[in-house]
C-alpha cells in the first residue's frame, strides 16, 4: 500500500483543480508501475491519495535476484515522487507499508501507514517514508469497533439501545482479543475515555447531569478512571447504559402520558367542532399515524374510538340531563346530520336518542 500526501500547492488548490491532480497523479502511479503490478486507488477521508497494488503473477521473474517486490516498490515510489515534481510542479510525499494478505489485512496496513505518514507531520515536505524506517516493532493494538460507524453516539442518538450494547460487547472482544500480542492497558484507556465520553454527550445533550441520572457507585467512574480490569470497565458501561436507557424509557412514558392528557383536553374543549385526527395530530405538533400509534400504546384504545365513546357518552348525558333536542344535542356533540347521528347512536346504545330518553327512570 502507499499512502500518497499532496504537498502545499498542490493541496490547497480548488476542490476541482484537486481532484483533477489527483487524477494526474494516479496516471503518473500507473505509468510507472504497469509492468510490474495491479493497482488500485482512491482518496480517503483525510485527502490522502491510497494506492494498493498487487504483484503480477507473470511478471514475477522479469526483475533481478538483487530485488524483491518491497525494493521494487520502494524504487517505483521514488520514481513517482520525482516525476510529479517534474511534470505537475508539486511536492508530494509517500509512505510504503509492508505487504500484506488481502484482504483481511488491509485495515491494519492502512492504520499503521497512515500513523506513520502523521509521525511526521510538519517535518520537510517531500517525504518518502518506508516500513523499514519504523522502529517500532510491537505498536498499540487500535480498537478499529470503536470507531466504525454506526458509533457510539449515533446510535446513543437513535435510542437504539440493543445496538448500543451490541457494540459494546464487541469493542470488548476485539479489546481482550489484542492481549494476545500487545500490552493492552493504553487501549483499556483508549475505550474508556470513548465510552465515557460518549455517554456524557447523550446525557448531556438530553437535558440532564450526570450526577442526577447515574448513581454514585457509577458516577465516580466519570470524576476519574476507576477499573482496575477490562472486564470491570465492561461492567461498568453496560450498567451506565442501562441508566441512560431506563431515563430514556421513562422520560417516552411521561411524554406519552403528556400527550395523551393533551388530546383528551383537546377532544373534551372541541368536541362540537374539528376533532378528526389531522386536526388532533396539528395540535400536538405529530403526525396524524404517529399519534394514533401513541394513544393505542399509552391507553389501550383507538384514537377514534375514543373519540366516537366520548361524543355518545356526552349525548347521553345531555339526554339524561336536558330537554334539548336531538338535533340540538347532535350539533353539541359534533354531529351536523341528526338522522346520522340517530344511527350512531342507536348502533353504541342499542337504543336512538329519543328511545334512551324515554326509557330513563322517573
Amino acid at each position: 500500500m502507499l499512502i500518497i500526501r499532496m504537498e502545499k500547492h498542490l493541496s490547497d488548490m480548488a476542490h476541482g483543480d484537486l481532484a483533477l491532480m489527483e487524477y494526474a497523479i494516479c496516471n503518473i502511479i500507473s505509468e510507472v508501475m504497469h509492468n510490474h503490478f495491479h493497482i488500485w486507488h482512491t482518496r480517503d477521508v483525510h485527502d490522502y491519495i491510497v494506492v494498493l497494488v498487487s504483484m503480477k503473477h507473470s511478471t514475477t521473474m522479469s526483475y533481478s535476484r538483487s530485488e524483491t517486490p518491497q525494493t521494487l516498490l520502494e524504487q517505483y515510489a521514488a520514481q513517482i515522487q520525482t516525476n510529479v515534481q517534474l511534470y505537475l510542479k508539486g511536492a508530494i510525499s509517500i509512505s510504503v507499508s509492508n505487504w500484506g494478505k488481502f484482504p483481511h489485512e488491509i485495515g491494519e496496513l492502512y492504520e499503521r501507514t497512515v500513523m506513520s505518514m502523521r509521525k511526521r507531520m510538519g517535518q520537510v515536505q517531500g517525504l518518502f517514508v518506508t516500513a523499514s524506517d519504523e522502529t517500532d516493532a510491537n505498536p498499540l493494538h487500535t480498537i478499529r469497533s470503536l470507531y466504525q460507524p454506526p458509533t457510539l453516539i449515533s446510535l446513543l442518538e437513535a435510542g437504539r439501545f440493543e445496538d448500543v450494547e451490541q457494540k459494546i460487547e464487541h469493542i470488548f472482544e476485539e479489546l481482550l482479543h489484542s492481549n494476545e500480542h500487545h500490552d493492552i492497558a493504553e487501549s483499556t484507556f483508549e475505550v474508556y475515555f470513548a465510552i465515557a465520553g460518549a455517554f456524557a454527550y447523550i446525557i448531556h445533550k438530553n437535558g440532564k447531569q450526570i450526577s442526577s441520572l447515574i448513581p454514585a457507585e457509577s458516577y465516580r467512574y466519570f470524576q476519574a478512571p476507576s477499573y482496575s480490569t477490562a472486564q470491570q470497565l465492561q461492567d461498568w458501561s453496560m450498567r451506565t447504559l442501562h441508566y441512560i436507557r431506563d431515563d430514556a424509557e421513562q422520560e417516552l412514558r411521561d411524554n406519552h402520558s403528556t400527550i395523551v392528557r393533551s388530546v383528551k383536553s383537546f377532544v373534551d374543549l372541541h368536541l362540537a367542532g374539528d376533532v378528526s385526527l389531522p386536526a388532533i395530530a396539528d395540535h400536538v405538533h405529530l403526525h396524524p399515524v404517529y399519534l394514533s400509534k401513541v394513544y393505542k400504546a399509552e391507553t389501550g384504545e383507538a384514537l377514534t374510538a375514543y373519540v366516537y365513546r366520548l361524543r355518545m357518552e356526552k349525548a347521553a348525558y345531555h339526554l339524561r340531563t336536558s330537554t334539548a333536542k336531538v338535533f340540538e344535542i347532535a350539533e353539541l356533540v359534533g354531529y351536523n346530520n341528526t338522522a346520522y347521528f340517530i344511527r350512531v347512536f342507536k348502533k353504541f346504545y342499542d337504543l336512538t336518542p329519543q328511545e334512551y330518553r324515554e326509557n330513563l327512570p322517573v
